[in-house]
């Protein structure tokens, strides 16, 4: 047989066989290990549920346990929160219905702080509602100070009561202590809805003896607290009530900063009105001036500090708006006789510093005559420098006055300049004595 034709001559069936019969050998070889493959398996599976059941039961066991021993919130906080609130105020804390989605919220129900029949609002201080913000996990992990769990206080409806006794202790500076002489460390958020704020003041008498009373309703506002870094505020209150008669004033606004150790404030406070009478008694507690009537709006700063001389600690500017307010100075009276110098019908913005007045444009009546004045006042020691203008000079009084006060021996390096035609009286020197009793 040739090369060529052999070449092209199919091969033996023999060999054909041989392939399939090796198919045939693997496929019964899987078919024969497939058993023990899934054997295996199997038994890999079991041990897998096994282990994941027991880690489940495990898991129930430990949560139930921790659920049961830590994050029991209202246990926790009768047994922790609360007790440590009361020795740092040193005051017994009541405490009514307690919710609690067990993670980060807290409602507490009738709080009650202090309770005491004699104080204005029936305790130190007392709540309709609390919603407490706290990291849970911080809370039950038991720190030394179990107020660093908290994060925020929203008070509903509360009432409280704040007193600087004669000795200038307040009574809420207690909450600001630390045990063991450590700085007060709590960070966190207090905000106020709809509450009332009773302040009253033992220390800061007024010219007529009474002490400072202050009763604000409707309060809204918030403090955010940063350890023992000052403490930032914001207050609001349409409804006030000052004095002993009650005083109205309405929108008051209070924003300003204040120490950790309650040992001095900032307030920048404004009111679109209030009685002159009343602020005048506080803020003249010497008698240096007097008010009689009318009404004054108010735009202050003012700083307090305890650890300045006591004729120091209280610093206030701002500006004074008058309107139809009367008064008198005492210490000035109309020359030649001891009748203290009225001025009526005050109308107009007036700058204020705690020793000083000036103003550019107010409006008074003097001795029956209607003035325009501008200029300041300084009024310890006593310095003027103020010019007074009238299109009406209808009496002599004025112009007699001026000229008998020229000659005053309680004036000295006093210049006048009076023109009568021009209807100006300028005034600019100083008197030799102020005082007030």
């Amino acid at each position: 047989m040739s090369a060529s034709r052999k070449r092209f001559q199919p091969k033996p069936r023999r060999l054909q066989r041989s392939g399939l019969a090796r198919v045939r050998e693997l496929t019964a070889r899987r078919k024969n290990s497939a058993p023990k493959m899934t054997r295996r398996a199997s038994r890999l599976w079991a041990l897998a549920s096994v282990g994941a059941l027991i880690l489940l039961v495990m898991a129930v066991v430990i949560g139930r346990q921790y659920a049961g021993q830590k994050l029991n919130v209202e246990q926790t906080l009768r047994t922790q929160l609360i007790p440590s609130l009361e020795k740092q105020l040193g005051q017994k804390i009541e405490v009514g219905k307690i919710e609690s989605d067990y993670f980060s919220r807290i409602i507490l129900s009738d709080v009650v702080i202090g309770r005491d029949a004699k104080s204005p609002v029936g305790a130190l201080m007392q709540a309709k509602r609390v919603t407490i913000s706290l990291d849970a996990i911080a809370l039950v992990m038991r720190r030394s100070d179990p107020l660093e769990a908290i994060s925020k206080v929203a008070l509903e409806s509360p009432q409280l009561y704040l007193e600087r006794d004669q000795s200038k202790h307040f009574n809420l500076s207690n909450l600001f202590k630390t045990k063991n002489g450590k700085k007060p460390n709590w960070r966190g958020l207090v905000e106020v809805q709809n509450g009332r704020l009773y302040y009253r003041d033992q220390f800061l008498k007024g010219a007529s003896g009474q002490m400072l009373l202050v009763d604000a309703h409707e309060v809204s506002g918030r403090a955010q607290f940063n350890g023992d870094n000052p403490i930032a505020y914001t207050l609001q209150a349409p409804r006030a009530f000052a004095g002993k008669n009650r005083e109205l004033i309405r929108d008051v606004k209070a924003s300003g900063t204040f120490a950790a150790n309650t040992k001095w404030l900032t307030a920048d406070i404004a009111f679109p009105q209030a009685p002159a009478v009343l602020l005048a008694d506080y803020a003249f507690r010497k008698k240096e001036m007097t008010a009689l009537g009318g009404l004054v709006g108010v735009r202050a700063k003012i700083m307090w500090d305890a650890a300045l001389p006591e004729d120091k600690q209280i610093t206030a500017t701002g500006v004074l708006e008058l309107r139809d307010a009367s008064g008198f100075a005492k210490t000035l009276t109309e020359p030649g006789t001891t009748r203290p110098l009225f001025l009526q019908k005050v109308n107009g913005p007036l700058r204020f510093t705690n020793k000083a007045l000036e103003t550019s444009g107010v409006s008074a009546v003097v001795f029956e005559t209607p003035l325009s004045l501008a200029g300041n006042l300084t009024l310890a020691p006593p310095i003027f420098n103020i010019r007074a203008t009238s299109n009406n000079f209808n009496g002599p009084r004025l112009m007699q006055a001026a000229r008998a006060m020229n000659r005053s021996a309680e004036l000295q390096n006093t210049k006048f300049d009076i023109r009568s035609a021009r209807g100006e009286v300028r005034i600019i020197g100083e008197k030799k004595v102020w005082s007030a009793t």
